[in-house]
């Protein structure tokens, strides 16, 4: 489950990236010429970063979705390889998300609280949705953790190593 959990989840990640390259392709593209409005133009390149789709993005995030992809296909064959793999990147995921939510949110009323309105239900929904996120990546990768660390599969690829071990013995027989 865990690894099939993980092959769809970096797919997804592959296809929203390359979603958002070409999607930022197409912005640049359409992107009207402003003149000397300074506020459209910061609103356009505030726009901008938000979609991403960076040359560099579509990249870093190609390559983590392969190792994960084969991080998932080595747990579905019981290979200590995928679980490692796995286990290495819940890790960074819940590190990244409890680093990463909070910064965001310090961002957000920061910014918040530069503006002359104030906090608007904007601002606190985005607090919200920011919150709920990092809660259900705690809760999510946690349950990997536990999981990948846990007595049934470690077991299971310890079986798995054991009989590759000894079949590849048997066949250098």
């Amino acid at each position: 489950m865990i690894g099939w959990l993980w092959i769809v989840i970096s797919v997804a990640t592959l296809f929203s990236s390359l979603e958002d390259f070409f999607t930022a392709r197409k912005f640049a593209a359409a992107r009207p010429d402003l003149g000397n409005d300074a506020a459209s133009e910061a609103t356009l390149d505030a726009f901008a970063s938000l979609i991403g789709g960076t040359p560099a993005e579509l990249l870093a995030l190609t390559l983590i979705s392969a190792v994960a992809i084969a991080g998932g296909v080595g747990l579905l064959k019981l290979r200590s390889s995928g679980r490692h793999t796995l286990i290495g990147f819940s890790w960074l995921l819940l590190v990244g998300s409890l680093i990463g939510v909070p910064y965001y949110l310090w961002i957000v009323v920061g910014t918040a609280n530069e503006a002359a309105d104030g906090l608007d239900a904007v601002v606190i929904v985005m607090c919200i949705m920011g919150l709920l996120q990092l809660f259900f990546n705690v809760f999510i990768f946690g349950l990997m953790l536990r999981s990948l660390h846990g007595p049934r599969i470690r077991e299971a690829v310890a079986a798995n190593e054991t009989l590759r071990a000894t079949r590849a013995g048997v066949a250098g027989s």
